[in-house]
């Protein structure tokens, strides 16, 4: 584990109570440099990430705050409306939620804020106003993989970025969408490693596993198992994840179509993903621009081969052929799917491949590392 001489103070802030993959990835960063820093986290609301904190001895302070960002609608007048609302309370929240930052910030004697995500600027502005060194951890795309819009210019957005102390991006990918290729430091997030980890025999089900958004991919997805199934009958296909009533039901009115509604199961979210891994033929990662893929990890860990789309964050992760498999089309994705059904030898050869690399590149140790590396040069500036 990372030790150093003096303890650092950081002011850790996400923008979400719940335990999907950036707050995971929070607590493993946290984890990874419990011997050397002091950590504080501040949320905008109670919710499951505090179970976590507290089981964990971590102290929070639960500061009500808004994000500049909306999920990008159509332009009627009711949506417009909605976004004139949401401006309105992103002001007025925000002006109480500055006087309870300086606060956290003043009675924890915090030495460099860190935002956990792209969406969280009110710790850029805090950090600004008190002299603090500030940390920007970029992981997701914002637009092309939520949908998120900011209220303000994206050139703004863009040159604030630029104009922080640190800038840390899970994949080059993003480092490179947001054009600060030449200041971030790419960190892929690291994953808590147990001693569960095993290879077990596996069953006929491909499994999703996410947020099920269109933008993840999932339609592609429904439309090639429709197609695979043809092929092989015997097999499922598995959606772990919350996923919105009408846009489920739109889902399996696909699956009707293509004639897989008995064999689609929706599962909601789901405790034990890592079990579901262990046993499934292959984990599909179908978003198109993903920013890196926490899942994409623990899948490789858990010897669950990886077909993921080409591009973004999954290309970065995988070795095609080697530590999981490649597509481009929804053909491809077939193909790869029948792949796997068909050749076990070459499918135990990919698992033991991807295993060996994710618990050699994806340790906290080397991460806490990195991360104190980083949090040292700051402070000495």
């Amino acid at each position: 584990m990372v030790r150093a001489h003096k303890r650092i103070n950081v002011l850790y802030i996400t923008h979400y109570p719940d335990l999907y993959g950036a707050n995971l990835s929070l607590l493993s960063m946290i984890n990874a440099v419990k011997d050397a820093v002091n950590p504080v986290v501040v949320i905008p609301a109670k919710g499951p990430i505090c179970e976590k904190l507290d089981a964990k001895g971590i102290p929070y302070c639960v500061i009500p705050f808004a994000v500049p960002f909306i999920t990008n609608r159509a332009r009627t007048l009711v949506n417009l409306l909605k976004i004139c609302v949401k401006i309105c309370i992103y002001v007025f929240l925000n002006i109480p939620a500055y006087r309870k930052l300086r606060k956290c910030v003043k009675n924890n004697h915090i030495q460099i804020v860190h935002s956990n995500t792209s969406l969280v600027t009110v710790g850029h502005h805090i950090s600004k106003l008190m002299g603090l060194k500030h940390v920007w951890h970029i992981r997701e795309f914002q637009d092309k993989d939520y949908h998120y819009k900011s209220y303000q210019p994206q050139r703004l957005y863009r040159k604030r970025l630029k104009r922080t102390d640190a800038v840390i991006c899970v994949s080059k990918a993003l480092a490179e969408y947001f054009a600060i290729d030449n200041k971030a430091k790419v960190l892929y997030d690291p994953i808590i490693v147990g001693n569960s980890f095993r290879k077990i025999v596996k069953e006929n089900y491909f499994l999703f596993c996410g947020l099920v958004l269109k933008s993840k991919g999932i339609e592609d997805l429904i439309q090639a198992f429709g197609s695979f199934l043809k092929l092989f009958p015997d097999y499922r296909l598995l959606i772990a994840g919350n996923v919105d009533s009408q846009y489920k039901n739109f889902l399996t009115e696909k699956t009707k179509e293509n004639g897989s509604k008995e064999k689609v199961c929706f599962l909601g979210h789901r405790n034990d993903v890592m079990d579901l891994m262990s046993s499934a033929k292959a984990l599909i990662m179908s978003s198109k621009n993903e920013a890196m893929g926490r899942v994409t990890i623990e899948a490789m860990m858990n010897y669950c081969v990886v077909i993921g789309y080409n591009n973004a964050g999954t290309a970065e992760l995988i070795a095609n052929n080697k530590t999981g498999l490649l597509y481009d089309t929804i053909e491809e994705l077939v193909s790869k799917m029948a792949f796997i059904a068909e050749n076990e030898d070459k499918r135990n050869f990919i698992e033991d491949q991807a295993f060996t690399y994710s618990m050699n590149t994806f340790t906290e140790e080397k991460y806490g590392e990195a991360i104190l590396s980083l949090y040292t040069e700051l402070l000495k500036k």
